[in-house]
């Protein structure tokens, strides 16, 4: 009998079945299911311009699917999806088995513009992915394609991991990237990231510290150990770690923003501060040096008013109470404008002079 020497046909990838649904208040809908293994669960990928933004099994119950005859009706999926998704912006969002990367039906699911703030800043992943690629840049010992592959996969995964709310499995990731890199000032801030959204603010202080003995001038541990201090009613040192936050170089465009953000945060402590000192001039300058910065600060704006309203005495109907108040207002925020413009033009003509003198 004459054996055939030809090669076995390649077997064709599972055909995994099933659909995107929709996105609801933080998860991505679906089911997927496997013909020829029904009992087996898929797990899936959702993804967001290449970007896994989404992890879980199919593995819920739907009585539509058992109708269906679609298994044991065991195959919905409910996945969180990455906090970073609620930025504002319209997102696309695609589903695949993550088994062999099959996209399922229904993909191209567009989600947003939503926005969601926390109540604190993170360092984004676009922004971590550069440091992951410094610290392999600094390892002693030359990194492979191939490690640095599993070292930017093993970084994906633990930013998903913290972005879905898996805070013990994320800090299990981010320390098993310190073993591989080395202590690093990065992986320090994300553990505290992970406490941080946990709201146990003294473990994420603690880690906070780690982070800046590692790199004294990262200007993320600085922020965060400001905010803990904040959580822990240290106003204070809130101030001093934020002031340390501002003054390191370089800092990036996103984290000089959210320095401005915290120093908001702790100026609404610092005028009640002044004010029960008696110093209502004090928090005036204050607020109008914050008003100068960005002109759209509420809470500024009618703080300051609202100190500058009092600086008048006046008798009379409401409507003319009102209009007097208005243009006091008015009067005293054009005449410190017109002071704070005075003293920048006197200190440029001060530098030029000492310029063309040296």
């Amino acid at each position: 009998m004459l054996k055939s020497h030809s090669k076995p046909a390649p077997q064709a990838p599972v055909q995994i079945v099933g659909h995107l649904d929709y996105v609801d208040e933080g998860y991505a809908y679906g089911w997927a299911f496997n013909p020829l293994n029904p009992h087996n669960r898929v797990s899936v990928d959702i993804l967001c311009e290449g970007k896994l933004v989404g992890h879980g099994p199919a593995d819920g119950y739907r009585e539509d699917l058992k109708e269906a005859k679609i298994g044991d009706g065991n195959h919905l999926f409910k996945i969180k999806l990455s906090y970073e998704l609620y930025d504002g912006k319209v997102h696309s969002l695609y589903a695949r088995n993550a088994s062999n990367n099959i996209l399922l039906t229904g993909s191209n699911v567009i989600m947003g513009p939503e926005k969601a703030t926390l109540p604190f800043p993170l360092i984004s992943r676009d922004e971590g992915e550069n440091y992951i690629s410094e610290l392999c840049q600094s390892l002693t010992t030359k990194t492979t394609s191939k490690q640095l592959e599993k070292i930017t996969h093993a970084f994906q995964i633990a930013s998903l991991l913290q972005e879905t709310g898996k805070l013990d499995d994320s800090r299990y990731a981010w320390n098993s990237l310190i073993k591989v890199l080395g202590p690093n000032s990065f992986c320090c801030c994300k553990v505290a990231e992970s406490y941080l959204l946990e709201g146990q603010h003294a473990r994420a202080l603690e880690h906070y510290k780690h982070a800046a003995e590692q790199n004294l001038l990262n200007s993320w541990a600085h922020l965060g150990m400001s905010i803990c201090h904040k959580f822990l009613d240290d106003y204070e040192a809130a101030e001093s770690a934020l002031d340390f936050a501002s003054s390191t170089l370089p800092i990036s465009e996103s984290i000089s923003d959210q320095i401005l953000v915290a120093k908001l945060a702790l100026l609404p402590r610092k005028i009640e501060i002044l004010l029960a000192n008696e110093k209502k001039s004090d928090a005036i300058g204050l607020l109008f040096q914050y008003l100068l910065a960005d002109p759209e600060q509420n809470y500024v704006l009618d703080t300051i008013k609202g100190l500058l309203g009092q600086e008048i005495q006046h008798s009379g109907s409401k409507n003319t109470a009102a209009a007097l108040t208005s243009h006091h207002q008015s009067l005293r925020l054009l005449e410190m404008a017109i002071a704070a413009t005075t003293a920048i033009s006197t200190q440029e003509i001060s530098s030029n002079d000492t310029l063309q003198a040296e």
